[in-house]
């Protein structure tokens, strides 16, 4: 009676007088009600509904359910249907186990090449997650591409790389760049990011009478996912945009074209983008 105390009876029998309680949809009919939401939000039938978006619509509500934070509680349409985007992922990942890992790398470097991630001429990027498993990796692929760039004509555009990862660890691929002899240009992120210096083009000395590049101020452009979201996409725009992993929602924004790599293991990433850069 704890929760009535300070109530008297008058109101409480009020309040009876005006409750109401109505029997809802029977578990099976929800349910059914829900697949044919996730049906028409998704795009699919309800055999996948089923095998694959229904749990996770659970999961999603779950996680948000637990949380202290009212704001996490709260949820927009959008929000869900990002979370159920595993189709892609799923599929990738079928086909590279039915036609093999070699074929499946292959078809992705065609793919890449169709779609002119090959070309020099472009503004291309590339984002990936650095880890203390991928590192060395990772600093091997900074170098494939910075160095495909030195020595070719100056119609070639330097590669962006984006990263995402501890403070700590992109500190320390910047000083391997460095010890390396890898010029990049950050934009003073260190100190305090400047967009204006890290859009601008990089100072070039050509060799002789022709064209083709002796020593360039920076052969390419390394920054962290928050300093590169710092930027508006009228200033710097991608023209083709590589992410090692899923598609993130800001990719979109920022590139004309993006093309998700998944399932290789870290050096397969690094041979695949120099045979591509």
């Amino acid at each position: 009676m704890e929760y009535f105390a300070g109530v008297n009876d008058v109101d409480l029998d009020d309040f009876c007088s005006r409750l109401r309680i109505i029997r809802g949809d029977s578990f099976e009919e929800q349910e059914t009600a829900l697949i044919a939401a996730l049906r028409t939000a998704v795009g699919c039938d309800d055999d996948e509904v089923v095998a694959i978006y229904l749990a996770k619509a659970r999961e999603f509500v779950h996680e948000r359910a637990r949380s202290d934070e009212s704001s996490v509680r709260s949820a927009t349409r959008q929000e869900l249907i990002d979370w159920l985007t595993v189709k892609d992922f799923l599929f990738d990942k079928w086909q590279m186990q039915k036609i093999g890992a070699d074929r499946y790398r292959a078809a992705q470097k065609r793919k890449l090449r169709s779609a002119e991630f090959h070309k020099t001429t472009k503004k291309r990027a590339i984002y990936l997650e650095i880890s203390t498993d991928n590192f060395d990796e990772t600093v091997s692929l900074c170098e494939v591409l910075a160095r495909k760039h030195l020595g070719r004509l100056k119609s070639a555009l330097p590669w962006t790389i984006i990263v995402g990862g501890t403070p700590d660890l992109v500190r320390k691929l910047k000083i391997e760049l460095v010890r390396s002899g890898i010029t990049f240009n950050d934009g003073h992120e260190d100190l305090e990011f400047q967009p204006r210096a890290f859009i601008a083009n990089p100072v070039i000395n050509t060799r002789g009478a022709g064209d083709r590049i002796e020593r360039s101020s920076f052969i390419l452009r390394l920054v962290t996912q928050d300093s590169f979201r710092m930027l508006e996409p009228s200033q710097f725009k991608i023209s083709r945009f590589v992410s090692i992993g899923d598609e993130q929602n800001w990719m979109g924004d920022t590139a004309d074209q993006v093309f998700a790599l998944r399932h290789f293991e870290p050096v397969v990433y690094k041979q695949l983008m120099e045979e591509i850069a």
